[in-house]
């Protein structure tokens, strides 16, 4: 298309002048068009005698759109009529409706005119940008085919430009964004993000442009987003200095420090509200620096730390506490670790408490001569806390009491159980008492016994002082009620837990000493810390599970290895002794002491079996009928189901894998249990037919002729019943004989 370039100018009556020709231009009748010849050919070309005629009869001429009403007088100055026009509309939209005001912009923008790249950009420059910004905001989609011209939307608002390009096509957004500056791009890319990724994996040339010139933060964002191997892609791609300072692993060890600074310069320049993400981030990478660039590192950030608002600290300095550890030996971790200890005093309680948990642990790392004051340090700080907040770091400080030279964990000790006293209990929560008592095998041999008297007799006072409110209130909501006994076992339920950390001292003392004899030992200490209060089945489980424990070692009980014989012996003899005074009521819940742990499902096994042979057969019964699927995951074999009714073996039976049912049934079949087809009939459908077919393809002759063998014609055809036609069709090809 020829371009044609006329210039106009506007009249003191109105009218528009052709400043090539001087003549005025006025709106003309059809006649005077076509008399005129060719004179307006190359105006309505370009349509701007209709700009002419519109704007100047617009007050006459009730056909044109409302915008056009608009007196001229009211429009002020103006010599191109598309700025007249513009303005015209601008004051128009002002009081239009909204279907008037989106009307009248798809008129204006129809024209090819006004559309082309030299009058948009006269339009924003001209002050009718609020004009493209509405019609961008109306029709995003039609804005982004019409105007493809880079600097027309870096003068647009940001949002606008990301609404446009968020609808636009990838070919589109990537000719306008390649086309923007810089600082307009900046602006932009976080708001068009989601719309950004896809086509960072399809143009890894594009993503690195539009990442190198981005913000850290939003960098890091859309890094976050992307896959890692796409991410890898584009950071190659991109300037060492630009790259996403998130991952620095993947760099030469020579180059990591250079980028880890100029990372952290950029941060630096960010808004102190928005540095803790970054900042959080390459702190967990301190340790991936030269040993000799790691404290400075550390430093960098703890100062930039210092400058977050309070509520962004508490997280990254917990970070912090945690790279102690990648420190230089010696001095420098010592001063880190006193830096983070003076910033718990400007956190909130809850904030201190965590932090404190997280500078207990670094202690084990610190040179052994400073870890004494550490512990202490920590200690001291734990104190001013309210009771609360101490449990957490309470908790820590017992566990790292180890770390301590052997002659210093006895006061540590004492300083930390009295510490306890006032913290509340928790009944199924943690408590300091917990590592307290695994702690006691690691305190001198001579303060043993004291230590775990203490801890048992703080574990009988601090739950049931806890809830004592509680029960109170109760009692005087209802003067008549008293408590039950299942509110009692509830209460006590923390001793139980307690004591199986304190288990751990005495399978640890005296290894040469008879599990008989640390039987005896354990109940002396269980009185004489006042535990007769609990139940007696929840002292046989204390027993069951300490006896089981000295008998095997730690990888037996976690690899499941089978216990020597004689220990088996020992705790069937311990239940067959123990179980006789138990209620059988309480029976169930003994089992359940032992849910969770293989060495727990082992002593449940022995528990079981004891009741069958001690004649507690209809206990057992009821126990697989009320839970056949907890059952089922015991160890038992055909021996025990032989006690067991047959319905209840059914049940449990029911629960198995087909394997393990098809194993089960050749056995009972195999020692000739009178039952055993009688159980095959309490089956359901489902877990007998899974049997035969697993039969059939694993050792079908073994399995048949333990299920088939002695049996008469009639007796198979029982079988046969309950198998569905094409099971039983299978059985007769695989053994015709049985036809």
């Amino acid at each position: 298309m020829k371009e044609i370039n006329v210039s106009f100018s506007s009249t003191p009556d109105g009218g528009i002048i052709n400043n090539s020709s001087n003549q005025p231009l006025t709106k003309k009748s059809n006649s005077q068009k076509e008399q005129s010849g060719g004179a307006f050919e190359g105006l309505k070309h370009m349509n701007l005698e209709r700009y002419a005629a519109d704007i100047s009869g617009a007050e006459n001429n009730s056909t044109q759109p409302k915008f056009l009403a608009t007196p001229l007088n009211k429009v002020q100055g103006g010599s191109n009529p598309i700025e007249i026009k513009a303005k015209a509309l601008m004051e128009f939209i002002k009081t239009a409706s909204p279907k008037e005001k989106n009307e009248a912009l798809r008129k204006f923008f129809d024209d090819d005119l006004i559309t082309t790249t030299k009058n948009v950009r006269f339009l924003l420059e001209s002050g009718a940008a609020p004009l493209i910004e509405e019609f961008a905001k109306e029709n995003p989609k039609n804005f982004s085919l019409l105007i493809a011209d880079p600097k027309a939307y870096e003068k647009m608002l940001p949002e606008t430009t990301a609404l446009v390009l968020n609808d636009a096509y990838n070919s589109r957004i990537v000719k306008i964004v390649n086309g923007m500056s810089e600082e307009s791009l900046r602006n932009v890319v976080p708001l068009i993000s989601k719309r950004l990724l896809a086509l960072f994996r399809e143009d890894i040339e594009f993503a690195a442009r539009v990442l190198s010139i981005s913000a850290p933060l939003d960098r890091k964002k859309i890094f976050d987003q992307l896959d890692f191997n796409t991410a890898k892609l584009i950071k190659k791609r991109m300037p060492l200095q630009q790259a996403d300072f998130c991952i620095i692993d993947d760099l030469p060890k020579a180059d990591r420090t250079i980028f880890f600074n100029n990372a952290l310069e950029q941060i630096s320049e960010l808004h102190s509200s928005d540095r803790h993400v970054p900042l959080k981030r390459i702190a967990i990478d301190i340790g991936l620096l030269p040993e000799a660039d790691r404290s400075c590192a550390f430093n960098s950030i703890l100062a930039q730390s210092l400058e977050l608002p309070l509520e962004a600290r508490p997280t990254l300095l917990r970070i912090l506490a945690t790279r102690i550890c990648c420190l230089p030996e010696g001095a420098d971790r010592t001063l880190a670790f006193n830096r983070l200890l003076a910033q718990t005093h400007e956190l909130s309680f809850d904030d201190c408490s965590h932090l404190l948990d997280k500078l207990t642990a670094s202690v084990s790392s610190l040179r052994s001569a400073d870890v004494r004051s550490a512990f202490e340090s920590v200690l001291e700080r734990t104190n001013k806390l309210p009771p609360k907040f101490r449990r957490v770091p309470l908790s820590n400080l017992a566990y790292n009491i180890n770390q301590l030279q052997e002659a210093d964990r006895t006061s540590a000790f004492k300083l930390v159980l009295d510490q306890t006293r006032d913290v509340p209990a928790y009944i199924w929560g943690t408590t300091p008492l917990f590592p307290l008592a695994s702690s006691i095998r690691l305190l001198p041999r001579t303060f043993r016994k004291t230590a775990f008297d203490r801890v048992l007799q703080q574990s009988i006072k601090l739950p049931l002082e806890a809830d004592r409110a509680a029960v109170t209130a109760s009692l005087e909501a209802n003067k008549e009620s008293i408590i039950p006994r299942e509110t009692t076992g509830r209460l006590l339920g923390l001793n139980r837990n307690l004591l199986q950390y304190t288990l751990s001292f005495l399978s640890n003392d005296e290894k040469d000493v008879l599990p008989d004899v640390k039987n005896k030992r354990l109940s002396r200490s269980l009185n004489n810390a006042g535990l007769e209060a609990i139940q007696k089945s929840d002292v046989i489980s204390f027993k069951a599970e300490y006896l089981m424990k000295s008998m095997t070692s730690e990888d037996e009980l976690y690899f499941g290895r089978p216990i020597k014989q004689k220990d088996a012996d020992a705790l069937l003899k311990f239940f067959r002794e123990n179980l006789v005074e138990t209620e059988v009521k309480d029976l169930p819940k003994l089992l359940k002491c032992f849910e969770g742990g293989k060495h727990k499902s082992r002593i449940r096994n022995y528990m079981i079996r004891a009741l069958l042979e001690s004649g507690q057969t209809s206990v057992v019964n009821e126990m697989a009928k009320t839970n056949p699927k907890e059952f089922s995951e015991l160890a038992i074999d055909f021996s025990d189901f032989k006690k067991m009714e047959p319905k209840s073996s059914a049940l449990v039976l029911n629960e198995m894998r087909f394997g393990d049912i098809r194993k089960h049934l050749s056995d009972l079949n195999r020692a000739r249990y009178v039952h055993s087809t009688e159980i095959m009939k309490s089956l359901n459908q489902t877990a007998l037919t899974g049997a035969f077919e697993s039969g059939l393809e694993y050792g079908w002759r073994e399995f048949s002729q333990y299920i088939f063998y002695g049996k008469n014609s009639s007796e198979r055809d029982e079988i046969f019943k309950l198998l569905p036609p094409e099971t039983v069709e299978k059985i007769k090809n695989k053994s015709p004989h049985l036809r």
